[in-house]
C-alpha cells in the first residue's frame, strides 16, 4: 500500500456489475450449476463479462466502460439475452432480486475463487448468499473521487430505497425493504468510507491498517462506497440487484447524474458531522423504503425519503438532460410518486400467490427472464 497508485479514468464514465441467482425450475431453489452454464456461454463471443461469484448458485454480469447510459443499456440487454437464452436450454432459471426468498445458506457451496476468503469468514460468507448491483463512476483525479464518495453519503438512502428488493430471507418476510443490506454489516470491514479528505490521507489510513494487519488491500473493505484505484473509479455497492435491467440501468443513470452535480456544484460540506446520521438514515431506508425518515444537515427536521428523491430529481433535471438521462429519470419519478419499489412488488406478488415462497421465487425469475428484459 506504500506505493498505491490511482489510475485516472475519464470523468463520469460508467459501468455496472449485477449479481444474479441461478434457480432450479422444478423447486425454485438455488441450483449450483454456474460452472456448467459458464462453460456453455463461453462458446460465444460477446461484449461485457459473465463470471462466477461467491457460490456455485450465483453469477455476475458486468458491463464494459461506457460514456453514456444508453450504450450501457444496449450492452447489458444483449448480455442478458445471451445468458437467459443459454440458461433456458440448460433448464436453469435466472433471477434478479437482492435475496432468494427461501434458500438455506447452509446448503451453499463456495466457488474456487473465494476459498481463501471463505477460510477467513466461514459461515458469514455462506450466509452472504445475497445479490447486489455495483455501480462504477470514472474519475480523473483521486481527490475528486474521494469528494464524490463523501458527497454520495448524503444520498445513500435514495439508492437503498430505489433498489430495495429483498423483503424475504430464508422463507421469512423480514419487514425490511432491503434485508440484504444488514447481512453486509456482519463483516468487520464494512460500513462507510473513512472521513479522509484527500488521496494522501487515504493512503496514510490504509498504510496504518496494513501495519496493524487489519487489511492487505483496498478490496478487503466492504464499504458501502469504496475507491477502486486500479480502475480509476468509485464503486457504489449499496444497491440490491433489481428485478429488471430497466431499474438497474436507471439506478446507474441516477448515480452518474449525481456525480456530475457534485462535481459542478460541490454541494456537500466535508466536516466531522458528515456521517453523524449515516447509520440512522441507512436503517430508515432499508427498513421502510420510500417512507423512511432521514436526518440531513440542510434540513431542520427529518424528511421523507420519497420527497427528498423527488426534490433531487427536479434539482438534477438540467444535468440529466445534458447527459441524456431524462428517460431514466422519468422512470424513477413514476415509481417514487407511487411509492413503488421492487420490495413492494415482491410483497404484493407474495400475497397474490397465497403466501407461497416457492412460487414467489419463480415469479422473480419470470420477471428477469421476460422478453422485455432483453
Amino acid at each position: 500500500m506504500d506505493t498505491l497508485e490511482f489510475k485516472p479514468s475519464k470523468d463520469l464514465t460508467l459501468g455496472t456489475e449485477i449479481e444474479l441467482q441461478l434457480l432450479d425450475p422444478h423447486t425454485s431453489d438455488l441450483t449450483p450449476k454456474v460452472d456448467m452454464l459458464l462453460k456453455q456461454i463461453n462458446k460465444f463471443d460477446y461484449q461485457g463479462e459473465i463470471k462466477p461469484e461467491v457460490t456455485h448458485s450465483m453469477l455476475e454480469i458486468a458491463s464494459n466502460i461506457h460514456s453514456n447510459t444508453d450504450s450501457l443499456n444496449n450492452e447489458l440487454r444483449k448480455l442478458n439475452c445471451l445468458l437467459t437464452r443459454e440458461a433456458k436450454k440448460m433448464n436453469i432459471q435466472i433471477s434478479g432480486g437482492g435475496a432468494h426468498p427461501f434458500q438455506a445458506w447452509k446448503e451453499r457451496t463456495i466457488s474456487t475463487n473465494y476459498e481463501k476468503i471463505y477460510k477467513k469468514y466461514d459461515f458469514l460468507i455462506k450466509k452472504f448468499t445475497v445479490f447486489g448491483q455495483h455501480i462504477h463512476i470514472g474519475c480523473s483525479d483521486p481527490n475528486k473521487a474521494i469528494y464524490l464518495i463523501h458527497a454520495f453519503s448524503r444520498y445513500i438512502p435514495h439508492l437503498i430505497a430505489l433498489s430495495a428488493s429483498s423483503p424475504f430471507y430464508e422463507g421469512i418476510e423480514t419487514a425490511f425493504h432491503s434485508t440484504r443490506l444488514h447481512l453486509v454489516d456482519s463483516f468487520p470491514l464494512s460500513g462507510h468510507f473513512p472521513l479522509v479528505k484527500n488521496w494522501e490521507e487515504f493512503c496514510d489510513y490504509l498504510n496504518k491498517l496494513q501495519k496493524l494487519n487489519v487489511a492487505e488491500q483496498v478490496r478487503n473493505f466492504y464499504w458501502d462506497i469504496r475507491l477502486r484505484p486500479e480502475f480509476g473509479t468509485l464503486e457504489i455497492r449499496i444497491c440490491d440487484t433489481p428485478l429488471t435491467l430497466k431499474q438497474a440501468v436507471a439506478l446507474t443513470a441516477y448515480c452518474q447524474t449525481l456525480a456530475f452535480y457534485f462535481s459542478e456544484e460541490k454541494p456537500v460540506k466535508l466536516d466531522n458531522e458528515l456521517y453523524l446520521a449515516y447509520a440512522h438514515n441507512r436503517f430508515q431506508a432499508s427498513r421502510y423504503g420510500y417512507k423512511g425518515k432521514i436526518s440531513v444537515p440542510d434540513e431542520s427536521t427529518p424528511i421523507s425519503i420519497n420527497n427528498d428523491i423527488l426534490n433531487t430529481l427536479e434539482k438534477l433535471a438540467p444535468y440529466a438532460k445534458f447527459l441524456g438521462n431524462e428517460t431514466y429519470f422519468q422512470h424513477l419519478k413514476k415509481d417514487v410518486l407511487k411509492l413503488n419499489n421492487d420490495a413492494r412488488i415482491i410483497k404484493r406478488a407474495f400475497k397474490n400467490l397465497k403466501n407461497n415462497v416457492n412460487e414467489l421465487a419463480s415469479f422473480q425469475s419470470q420477471v428477469w427472464m421476460h422478453k422485455n428484459n432483453c
